[in-house]
C-alpha cells in the first residue's frame, strides 16, 4: 500500500500494488445482461438532473446606427444550476428561433486563468476536490492542486512511467500505463478518497489507448476489462479493429474513431465476442480524430471537420450535417459537447462549434490559439486542459459577447434570446429588446420625447456628435435615417430640420 500525505511538491511516490481485497471479477452476457442492465450504460440525461434557472434578467439594450456595439455577459451572472458540477453554455437567436440580424454576432470568449508546466501532456481527469490529474508521457502521473485556479501547483509526481490516460468516477481513478512500477501491470484502479493520497487497489496487465467506463466495465480501446471488483479487475473480451483513437460506448455498443480506419460501431453486448456492425472512412491521417455521444447522436471531429450522426440505428448511423473547423488544419485529439456547443482540442486550439442544428453545424471560433490542446474536461463553467509540451490549462468558459456595427437599415427593436443548456440538455431562456436608433439614452429606459437642449437624448445633440465629421452618399434624394450635410441642415427620414434652431423643431419641406 502507498500512501501519499504531507507536503510533497517535490516528493516522487512509488507505484505499489497496494492491499488487495478479496473477490471475483464477474461478467454477466445474454438477456439477463442486455436488458437489465442497458439503463446504467446509457448516456441519456441523469434522472432527477434540475434545469438550469434564470437569475438576473438582462436589460433592453441599445445601440446607436454608425457606432460599434458590444456587450459581454458572464452565463453565471445571469443563469444558475443547482446540479454540482454541470457547465452552462449560452446561445443566442431572435425570439422566434430565427438568427441574429446579420450586423450582429455572438460568441465565446474564453478566458486563461492559470497553468502549471509538465513535461509532456496527453490527458486530463479533474477531482471535484480541486485536484486535476495529468497524464504526462514518460513523466508520469502528476496530481495538481486547482483550488487556487489562477495559481495550480503540484502536489504530487507519482514515479516516471509512461502514462497514457487517466480518467477519474467518484473517488476511484483509472491510470492507463507502460511499465508501471514496481510491476508491469498497464492498467490500474486507485482509490483517492482522501486525496492528496492516493492507494493502488487493482492492477491488470491489459493495454490500451482511452478509458471508457460504462458500469462495471472500462472500455481501455482494446481491451474490455470487467471493473465490478476493483481489487481485481479482469479482461472479459477486446475490440478487434486497428488504431484506435477515441471510443465511446453507449448502452451495448461502441462507436469508435480512427484517422487511419475510420469510424466504427461494435456490438459488445456479449464482450467475448464483440461483432463489427458498421464501418465508414472519414478521411484523415493519425492521431487526428475524437468522438462524443449525446443521446442519439454522435459527433466525430477530423483533420478537416466536424460530423454530426444520427446513432438511433447503432448499426446504421445516418450523417446529419458537417461542417469545416477553421482553415487551419490540425490533428484532432479531443471533444466535448456541453449544451449547444462541441468544443474540439487541436494542435492549434480549442475550437467552438455551434451544433444548435444537427444538420447545419457551425464553426464559432478558436481560442487559446497556438495551444496543442491534447484533453480537456470541464466542470462548473472551467476548463481543464492538458497542453503538449506546456502541461495543465486552467480556463474560464462562462463569458460571451455580443458586437457588431449597425447601420440605417437596422434601425429598429428586435427581440433576443438567451438559452442556457446544461450537461443533459436541461434548458432556461431570457428575453430582451435591443433597440437600434439614431439616438441612445443615457439609462435604461427608453428616453421620453421632452428633453432639454444639448442634453444626452436629445436626438439633434446625438446625431451631430455622431456624424458631423462622416460623409454619407444620398441615394434618391432622401436619407432613410439621418445626416448632417453643410449649410446648417439636418435631414431627418427625409425631412429637412434648420440645425441651427433646435429648440423649435420647425420642420422645412
Amino acid at each position: 500500500m502507498v500512501s501519499l500525505m504531507g507536503p510533497v511538491s517535490n516528493r516522487v511516490a512509488e507505484w505499489g500494488r497496494g492491499v488487495f481485497l478479496l473477490g471475483v471479477a464477474t461478467s454477466l452476457t445474454g438477456i439477463f445482461q442486455k436488458y437489465c442492465f442497458a439503463e446504467a450504460l446509457s448516456n441519456e440525461p441523469r434522472r432527477g438532473a434540475s434545469s438550469p434557472t434564470l437569475t438576473n434578467p438582462v436589460s433592453d439594450q441599445y445601440a446607436a446606427i454608425g457606432q460599434s456595439y458590444s456587450l459581454d455577459l458572464n452565463v453565471r451572472d445571469v443563469f444558475s444550476d443547482s446540479d454540482a458540477g454541470d457547465s452552462l453554455t449560452l446561445t443566442a437567436t431572435l425570439a422566434d428561433g430565427s438568427p441574429l440580424p446579420n450586423w450582429l454576432t455572438f460568441q465565446i470568449d474564453g478566458r486563461e486563468l492559470g497553468s502549471l508546466e509538465t513535461d509532456w501532456a496527453l490527458d486530463v481527469a479533474y477531482h471535484p476536490d480541486g485536484y486535476a490529474f495529468i497524464a504526462d508521457n514518460d513523466w508520469g502521473l502528476k496530481l495538481i492542486d486547482v483550488s487556487d485556479k489562477e495559481n495550480p501547483t503540484l502536489e504530487v509526481n507519482w514515479s516516471p512511467n509512461y502514462v497514457k490516460s487517466v480518467h477519474v468516477e467518484g473517488d476511484s481513478l483509472y491510470v492507463i500505463c507502460i511499465g508501471c512500477l514496481p510491476n508491469s501491470e498497464s492498467f490500474r484502479i486507485m482509490d483517492i478518497s482522501n486525496l492528496p493520497s492516493g492507494v493502488v487497489i487493482g492492477a491488470s496487465d491489459k493495454n490500451g489507448r482511452e478509458l471508457t467506463k460504462v458500469g462495471d466495465r472500462m472500455y481501455t480501446g482494446y481491451d474490455i476489462i470487467g471493473i465490478g471488483t476493483p481489487s481485481s479487475p479482469q479482461k472479459v473480451g477486446e475490440i478487434d479493429s486497428n488504431d484506435i483513437q477515441d471510443i465511446e460506448v453507449d448502452n451495448f455498443y461502441a462507436f469508435l474513431a480512427s484517422g487511419n480506419s475510420g469510424f466504427k460501431v461494435f456490438d459488445v453486448s456479449n464482450p467475448a465476442a464483440t461483432t463489427e456492425l458498421f464501418s465508414r472512412n472519414i478521411g484523415g491521417d493519425g492521431n487526428d480524430v475524437a468522438i462524443e455521444l449525446r443521446g442519439n447522436l454522435a459527433y466525430l471531429g477530423t483533420w478537416n471537420d466536424l460530423y454530426v450522426y444520427d446513432i438511433s440505428v447503432p448499426s446504421s448511423p445516418t450523417e446529419l450535417g458537417v461542417t469545416p473547423i477553421d482553415t487551419d488544419q490540425g490533428e484532432t485529439s479531443s471533444m466535448v459537447v456541453i449544451g449547444d456547443y462541441a468544443f474540439i482540442g487541436t494542435n492549434s486550439g480549442l475550437k467552438v462549434v455551434d451544433i444548435n442544428d444537427s444538420s447545419n453545424p457551425i464553426y464559432k471560433n478558436k481560442l487559446f490559439a497556438g495551444y496543442d490542446i491534447r484533453d480537456i474536461n470541464m466542470y462548473d463553467t472551467y476548463a481543464y486542459a492538458a497542453v503538449k509540451h506546456d502541461g495543465l490549462l486552467v480556463a474560464d468558459l462562462a463569458q460571451y459577447s455580443f458586437s457588431g456595427f449597425p447601420g440605417f437599415a437596422d434601425e429598429g427593436t428586435v427581440s433576443i434570446k438567451l438559452t442556457a443548456k446544461d450537461n443533459d440538455g436541461n434548458s432556461a431562456e431570457d428575453i430582451f429588446d435591443l433597440t437600434v436608433s439614431t439616438e441612445v439614452p443615457s439609462d435604461p429606459t427608453p428616453s421620453s420625447d421632452s428633453t432639454e437642449e444639448g442634453s444626452e437624448s436629445d436626438p439633434t445633440s446625438t446625431l451631430e456628435s455622431i456624424y458631423s465629421n462622416r460623409t454619407y452618399q444620398v441615394i434618391g434624394g432622401v436619407v432613410g435615417s439621418a445626416i448632417v450635410l453643410g449649410g446648417g441642415f439636418l435631414y431627418c427620414r427625409g425631412k429637412r430640420r434648420q440645425s441651427d434652431d433646435r429648440s423649435s423643431g420647425t420642420e422645412l419641406y
